[in-house]
């Protein structure tokens, strides 16, 4: 039979050490009333400034005291330690000179849509320019459709639009008879449901597609038909190649 010391246990630890037991009345702190050098509060003199946390208080302070911009101060610690009121409390003590904070808005560039402008306002202003911009666009959009449909508007729509008719339509009967004088019409040729203008040959009165002449040409419909005035190659005689093609190209100059 193995016998181990009386410091060792069978598997080689020491035994825990026997500590004495502590009675209730000892497990929490009291704080004795005869340690309290007055008899009430009313007696206890006045401390102030801050209890304890010196370190803590001068970071704080150069912190506080620092103006320049992106200094930040952060306090952390256990609920209930007046970290809120510490620093309130500094801040009201040491006053630090500081400037105003303008108010700032961000408001749209036309320009460069995805780099808004930055407006710097006076403090308290920024609240009232926002419900002012924000009333003068619900004003224009009830007013803008009004104007456009107001009887002076439309009058001057009208005479505008008067206007620039008998302009368009002496611009246009002008061009009808220089291209006359070469022997071409405006017509409109139908392409699927539009009609779009186009410019013609005229030949024995008739207005012939452009395409048409050279198949006309090269077919000998055109020879020994009398075709009046299509071009500088056309006279009783009939038409010539070189007539037809200076047709076209006088046509595509147009």
């Amino acid at each position: 039979m193995l016998e181990y010391p009386p410091q060792m246990s069978a598997n080689g630890y020491k035994p825990a050490a026997v500590h004495p037991e502590l009675p209730p009345e000892k497990l929490r702190w009291r704080c004795e009333p005869s340690r309290l050098p007055f008899e009430t509060t009313a007696q206890a003199e006045l401390r102030e400034g801050f209890i304890g946390q010196e370190r803590a208080l001068r970071a704080l302070k150069m912190g506080v005291e620092l103006s320049a911009p992106g200094y930040n101060v952060f306090v952390c610690g256990l609920a209930g330690t007046s970290r809120g009121g510490t620093i309130a409390h500094m801040i009201e003590e040491l006053h630090p000179e500081t400037k105003p904070s303008l108010d700032r808005c961000y408001v749209n560039n036309f320009k460069i849509t995805d780099r808004p402008r930055l407006l710097a306002l006076p403090r308290g202003q920024a609240n009232g320019f926002k419900k002012d911009m924000q009333a003068g666009i619900d004003f224009l959009r009830r007013r803008i459709p009004q104007v456009f449909e107001g009887e002076p508007f439309q009058r001057q729509k009208g005479r505008i639009v008067e206007r620039f008719t008998v302009r368009e339509k002496e611009l246009m009967d002008d061009f009808t008879r220089r291209i006359a004088r070469e022997q071409f019409a405006l017509g409109h040729m139908q392409v699927g449901a539009v009609a779009l203008p186009e410019i013609f040959p005229v030949l024995e009165g008739q207005m012939v597609p452009i395409e048409d002449i050279s198949k006309m040409v090269h077919a000998g419909i055109s020879q020994r038909t009398e075709l009046s005035g299509a071009g500088s190659g056309v006279g009783p005689g009939g038409w010539s190649d070189r007539g037809a093609e200076g047709k076209i190209s006088g046509r595509e100059r147009v």
